[in-house]
């Protein structure tokens, strides 16, 4: 796989803080990528930086290796999902196309595509209000892959949720990963979670961050939570 992002010596301060130091790390197309770290390390920082929100104070990101492209390839899921209270499902997940000038025939098939994938077919009517917390970060994944973005970056997504429900979401996350092949990075501070998913784990310490080490979980998808699992978990957090 190709490298589709790379971060070169970034670094980040808040004023005379230090939020981010020399930060190097490269993704490949088809990734799946987790930021893992204390509360307070950078992670969120990090994370939008990589979705341009930020600037880098030094140090660059380079999207295909080109310079001034982050943010024109690239979505974003939060915590909460931040849908359009006044708009309803069909209308929240069409927007980015809505806005692109996407033909409604068009809209109208990615739309059934991503509410099927979701396992949201038949919702299309229905309001924010009236959906659950999982049902609403759904419709949120659902948008942001409606443009086909090449990263889909996620900032604890999940954080919000009871833990049954997450674990529900982490297994849909998976099958969306594999249906999709997108290029994911994901902001977490929880182990389990981070072993569940990704492909490779960057550590960072705490603030300001720096990179610990980059682990690769070569464990089979999809991940049980069991043995092979809690070892990867133990390694992990005796670098935390």
């Amino acid at each position: 796989m190709s490298d589709l992002i790379r971060l070169e010596s970034v670094s980040h301060h808040y004023g005379g803080q230090r939020t981010l130091q020399d930060i190097d790390f490269s993704v490949a197309d088809g990734e799946f990528v987790c930021i893992l770290g204390p509360s307070g390390c950078g992670k969120s920082t990090l994370l939008n930086i990589l979705a341009g929100f930020l600037s880098p104070t030094s140090g660059q990101v380079l999207l295909w290796a080109r310079d001034d492209v982050v943010g024109h390839d690239i979505k974003v899921v939060m915590q909460n999902a931040h849908l359009f209270p006044w708009l309803t499902v069909q209308r929240n997940v069409e927007f980015g196309l809505r806005m692109r000038g996407d033909a409604k025939e068009t809209r109208d098939a990615r739309v059934r595509e991503l509410l099927s994938l979701v396992g949201l077919s038949g919702v299309e009517r229905k309001f924010p209000v009236q959906l659950s917390g999982g049902m609403q970060q759904r419709v949120a994944i659902a948008r942001a892959l409606a443009p086909d973005p090449s990263i889909l970056l996620m900032d604890e997504p999940f954080g919000a949720l009871d833990a049954q429900l997450r674990r529900r979401m982490q297994a849909e996350l998976v099958q969306i990963r594999a249906v999709t092949g997108k290029t994911i990075i994901f902001v977490t501070h929880d182990i389990v979670e981070s072993v569940l998913l990704a492909d490779r784990i960057v550590v960072l310490t705490s603030a300001p961050g720096r990179i610990k080490k980059i682990v690769s979980v070569d464990l089979e998808h999809p991940r049980e939570r069991n043995r092979a699992v809690y070892d990867w978990v133990f390694e992990l957090e005796q670098l935390l």
